[in-house]
């Protein structure tokens, strides 16, 4: 037997065969590896997002909403003047930085000057207009009518190195609001007619008692959960706006507008809500992509 067919049939063989066995293993071992590395980084994810959204965003979500839609059957005082009670949502702070949308309801002053409601709505507010502009309508303290011509008038913007600041006008002048059709704002006025109806003394107590027991609630949710969804320093500082307002809310049991008043605590429930709103959407957004494409 010549040396060629020693090695052909003999030695390479014996060389070539355990190192293929070893370079399998190795590739075997190495995708396995990345298929675990994977799967524990999905499933870790997968947990996150349903983190967030079960033990903090859907059950704060909730209970804002039903509080704010609660709060519409509880009426407000009107002991406080027409310009103080106006301005009160025009104040500059960290919560500016989260996106505002704005009452439709407008209406006549007295001196005859076109006033834009300046209140501040959930986005999914489907109404669009706010409590006060409902009351004043309700009690016939206002001639209301809706800007349906556009989701906002006509603004200012103003930028700064982090955020773009919405800057809206009180007093329009008549042309500036366009009604597209009478009938439709009749309509949709009409529907507000039942905060008309007297609400007892009774009534607004056990109104206010749940209020009050959801907001402890939403206290709870924010103090033990919040951390799930690792907010920023801003929106960090919206929420704890809102727990120094349910602690007075809580404790002493005043209205919103004494609260602001005597105390300085803006009632920032809405800001919150839309905050949550916004990343509800953003984190089920992430959920869904994670779901439905596992390999992403």
């Amino acid at each position: 037997m010549d040396s060629e067919t020693i090695w052909t049939s003999i030695l390479i063989p014996i060389v070539i065969a355990p190192i293929s066995w070893i370079l399998s293993k190795w590739y075997q071992n190495t995708q396995q590896l990345k298929y675990e590395r994977d799967k524990e980084l999905y499933t870790l994810q997968k947990v996150e997002y349903e983190q967030c959204l079960n033990l903090f965003l859907y059950p704060v979500y909730f209970k804002l909403l039903l509080i704010y839609q609660l709060d519409f059957n509880v009426p407000d005082d009107f002991n406080y003047t027409e310009e103080s009670t106006e301005s009160s949502d025009s104040s500059s702070d960290p919560e500016d930085t989260v996106e505002k949308v704005r009452c439709i309801g407008y209406y006549k002053r007295e001196s005859g000057q076109l006033y834009k409601c300046r209140q501040q709505i959930p986005v999914n507010d489907i109404s669009k207009v706010c409590k006060k502009c409902r009351w004043k309508y309700s009690k016939e303290k206002i001639k209301l009518r809706l800007d349906l011509g556009s989701s906002m008038p006509e603004i200012n913007r103003s930028r700064t190195e982090s955020y773009m600041r919405v800057q809206m006008p009180t007093d329009l002048p008549e042309s500036s609001v366009i009604e597209l059709n009478d009938h439709k704002i009749d309509r949709r006025l009409s529907k507000m007619k039942y905060l008309q109806k007297c609400i007892n003394e009774e009534s607004i107590r056990q109104l206010n008692s749940v209020i009050i027991e959801h907001y402890r609630e939403v206290k709870n949710l924010i103090e033990n959960n919040i951390h799930i969804i690792k907010p920023t320093v801003r929106e960090r500082n919206v929420y704890v706006n809102l727990i120094r307002f349910i602690e007075i809310k809580t404790i002493l049991g005043c209205s919103d507008r004494e609260i602001e008043h005597d105390y300085g605590y803006k009632k920032n429930l809405v800001t919150v809500l839309s905050l949550v709103t916004d990343t509800l959407y953003r984190v089920n957004e992430s959920y869904s992509s994670l779901i439905l494409n596992p390999k992403n």
